[in-house]
Protein backbone atom coordinates (compact mmCIF):
# COMPACT_ATOMS: atom_id res chain seq x y z
CA UNK A 1 0.00 0.00 0.00
CA UNK A 2 1.60 3.56 -1.02
CA UNK A 3 0.98 6.26 1.31
CA UNK A 4 1.04 10.01 0.07
CA UNK A 5 1.62 12.75 2.52
CA UNK A 6 1.59 16.01 1.83
CA UNK A 7 1.86 19.45 3.82
CA UNK A 8 -1.68 21.73 3.22
CA UNK A 9 -1.43 25.19 5.50
CA UNK A 10 1.09 23.74 7.85
CA UNK A 11 -1.09 20.58 8.75
CA UNK A 12 -0.28 17.04 7.68
CA UNK A 13 -2.57 15.03 5.27
CA UNK A 14 -2.43 11.99 4.40
CA UNK A 15 -3.71 10.05 1.68
CA UNK A 16 -3.87 6.10 1.67
CA UNK A 17 -4.29 4.07 -1.23
CA UNK A 18 -6.91 1.38 -0.84
CA UNK A 19 -7.72 0.41 -4.28
CA UNK A 20 -6.13 1.25 -7.84
CA UNK A 21 -6.84 -0.17 -11.09
CA UNK A 22 -7.11 0.57 -15.01
CA UNK A 23 -9.95 -0.40 -16.92
CA UNK A 24 -11.53 0.39 -20.83
CA UNK A 25 -13.66 3.41 -20.64
CA UNK A 26 -16.44 1.63 -23.06
CA UNK A 27 -16.68 -1.49 -21.31
CA UNK A 28 -16.76 0.23 -17.59
CA UNK A 29 -19.20 2.61 -19.39
CA UNK A 30 -21.69 -0.19 -19.99
CA UNK A 31 -21.15 -1.73 -16.96
CA UNK A 32 -21.70 1.55 -15.03
CA UNK A 33 -24.78 2.33 -17.34
CA UNK A 34 -26.33 -1.19 -15.86
CA UNK A 35 -25.91 -1.14 -12.62
CA UNK A 36 -26.80 2.55 -12.09
CA UNK A 37 -30.02 1.43 -12.94
CA UNK A 38 -31.32 0.35 -9.63
CA UNK A 39 -29.66 2.64 -7.78
CA UNK A 40 -32.21 4.97 -5.67
CA UNK A 41 -31.26 8.73 -6.30
CA UNK A 42 -34.13 9.78 -4.02
CA UNK A 43 -33.46 7.30 -0.77
CA UNK A 44 -33.46 8.60 2.38
CA UNK A 45 -30.33 6.45 2.49
CA UNK A 46 -27.27 7.90 0.94
CA UNK A 47 -25.63 4.94 0.34
CA UNK A 48 -28.42 3.41 -2.16
CA UNK A 49 -27.42 6.65 -4.73
CA UNK A 50 -23.85 5.03 -5.06
CA UNK A 51 -21.98 1.77 -6.62
CA UNK A 52 -20.14 -0.57 -4.79
CA UNK A 53 -16.61 -1.01 -6.53
CA UNK A 54 -14.66 -4.40 -6.09
CA UNK A 55 -11.90 -6.12 -7.27
CA UNK A 56 -11.58 -9.89 -7.28
CA UNK A 57 -8.92 -11.70 -7.08
CA UNK A 58 -8.91 -12.92 -11.24
CA UNK A 59 -8.99 -9.62 -12.88
CA UNK A 60 -12.10 -8.49 -12.39
CA UNK A 61 -13.88 -4.85 -11.37
CA UNK A 62 -17.31 -6.23 -9.65
CA UNK A 63 -20.31 -3.22 -9.98
CA UNK A 64 -22.72 -3.30 -7.53
CA UNK A 65 -26.21 -1.19 -6.94
CA UNK A 66 -29.11 -1.59 -5.01
CA UNK A 67 -31.82 -0.06 -3.88
CA UNK A 68 -32.71 -2.70 -1.16
CA UNK A 69 -35.91 -4.35 -3.21
CA UNK A 70 -33.10 -4.80 -6.84
CA UNK A 71 -29.57 -5.82 -6.52
CA UNK A 72 -27.30 -5.72 -9.95
CA UNK A 73 -24.24 -6.63 -10.12
CA UNK A 74 -21.69 -6.47 -13.18
CA UNK A 75 -17.78 -7.31 -13.59
CA UNK A 76 -15.91 -5.94 -16.55
CA UNK A 77 -12.15 -6.84 -16.72
CA UNK A 78 -9.52 -5.00 -15.25
CA UNK A 79 -6.07 -4.72 -14.39
CA UNK A 80 -6.03 -4.59 -10.72
CA UNK A 81 -2.50 -2.75 -8.77
CA UNK A 82 -4.06 -2.54 -5.76
CA UNK A 83 -7.44 -4.68 -4.78
CA UNK A 84 -9.66 -2.86 -2.55
CA UNK A 85 -13.25 -1.99 -2.33
CA UNK A 86 -15.12 1.83 -2.87
CA UNK A 87 -18.40 3.74 -2.95
CA UNK A 88 -18.92 6.01 -6.18
CA UNK A 89 -22.11 8.45 -6.79
CA UNK A 90 -23.74 6.64 -9.09
CA UNK A 91 -25.31 9.35 -11.92
CA UNK A 92 -22.07 11.65 -11.17
CA UNK A 93 -19.75 8.32 -12.50
CA UNK A 94 -22.10 7.97 -15.21
CA UNK A 95 -21.67 11.21 -16.36
CA UNK A 96 -18.49 11.94 -15.84
CA UNK A 97 -17.65 8.17 -17.96
CA UNK A 98 -19.83 9.48 -20.84
CA UNK A 99 -17.53 12.70 -21.18
CA UNK A 100 -14.32 11.07 -21.16
CA UNK A 101 -12.41 9.91 -24.20
CA UNK A 102 -12.31 6.90 -25.40
CA UNK A 103 -9.22 4.79 -23.54
CA UNK A 104 -8.00 3.46 -20.71
CA UNK A 105 -9.50 5.13 -17.25
CA UNK A 106 -7.28 4.88 -14.16
CA UNK A 107 -9.33 5.15 -10.69
CA UNK A 108 -7.35 5.61 -7.53
CA UNK A 109 -9.39 5.16 -3.79
CA UNK A 110 -7.77 7.17 -1.43
CA UNK A 111 -8.02 6.81 2.60
CA UNK A 112 -10.73 9.21 2.89
CA UNK A 113 -13.31 7.48 0.78
CA UNK A 114 -12.42 9.75 -2.43
CA UNK A 115 -12.10 8.43 -6.32
CA UNK A 116 -9.72 9.62 -7.94
CA UNK A 117 -10.46 9.01 -11.77
CA UNK A 118 -8.07 9.64 -14.15
CA UNK A 119 -8.41 9.48 -18.18
CA UNK A 120 -6.37 11.29 -20.89
CA UNK A 121 -5.73 14.94 -20.08
CA UNK A 122 -9.02 14.74 -17.36
CA UNK A 123 -8.18 14.10 -13.46
CA UNK A 124 -11.36 14.52 -11.04
CA UNK A 125 -12.21 13.54 -7.68
CA UNK A 126 -15.45 11.80 -6.21
CA UNK A 127 -16.34 11.80 -2.98
CA UNK A 128 -17.70 8.25 -1.94
CA UNK A 129 -19.08 6.92 1.43
CA UNK A 130 -17.59 3.66 3.41
CA UNK A 131 -18.48 0.46 1.73
CA UNK A 132 -18.73 -1.11 4.65
CA UNK A 133 -22.13 0.56 4.79
CA UNK A 134 -23.52 -0.60 1.49
CA UNK A 135 -26.28 -3.31 1.53
CA UNK A 136 -25.27 -6.82 1.28
CA UNK A 137 -26.45 -8.80 -2.19
CA UNK A 138 -29.27 -11.29 -1.74
CA UNK A 139 -27.74 -14.72 -1.22
CA UNK A 140 -28.83 -16.60 -4.56
CA UNK A 141 -30.50 -20.27 -3.57
CA UNK A 142 -29.62 -21.69 -6.81
CA UNK A 143 -27.24 -21.76 -9.37
CA UNK A 144 -27.23 -18.86 -11.53
CA UNK A 145 -27.70 -19.72 -15.22
CA UNK A 146 -26.26 -18.14 -18.81
CA UNK A 147 -28.36 -17.10 -21.25
CA UNK A 148 -27.93 -15.15 -24.50
CA UNK A 149 -29.32 -12.00 -25.06
CA UNK A 150 -31.41 -12.87 -27.96
CA UNK A 151 -32.76 -16.23 -25.87
CA UNK A 152 -34.04 -13.69 -23.45
CA UNK A 153 -35.42 -11.72 -26.36
CA UNK A 154 -37.19 -14.27 -27.84
CA UNK A 155 -38.71 -15.41 -24.55
CA UNK A 156 -39.66 -12.08 -23.65
CA UNK A 157 -41.20 -11.45 -26.93
CA UNK A 158 -43.02 -14.93 -26.39
CA UNK A 159 -44.93 -14.31 -23.27
CA UNK A 160 -46.02 -10.50 -24.32
CA UNK A 161 -48.98 -12.05 -25.86
CA UNK A 162 -49.78 -12.85 -22.26
CA UNK A 163 -49.66 -9.56 -20.47
CA UNK A 164 -52.69 -7.82 -20.44
CA UNK A 165 -52.68 -4.24 -21.31
CA UNK A 166 -56.75 -3.31 -19.70
CA UNK A 167 -57.51 -3.95 -16.53
CA UNK A 168 -60.42 -6.75 -17.16
CA UNK A 169 -57.93 -9.28 -17.36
Amino acid sequence: MATVTSTVSGSKQTDATLMELAVDRNQLLAEVAAAARVSDGKSTQPILSHLLLQTTGNGLLSITGSDLKRTVRTECPAAVKTPGQATVPAQKLLNYLKLLPNGTVSMKVLGNYQVQITAGHSRTKMPGLAPTSFPPAPAIAVAPIRISCRALKTLIRQSLFVVASSEDR
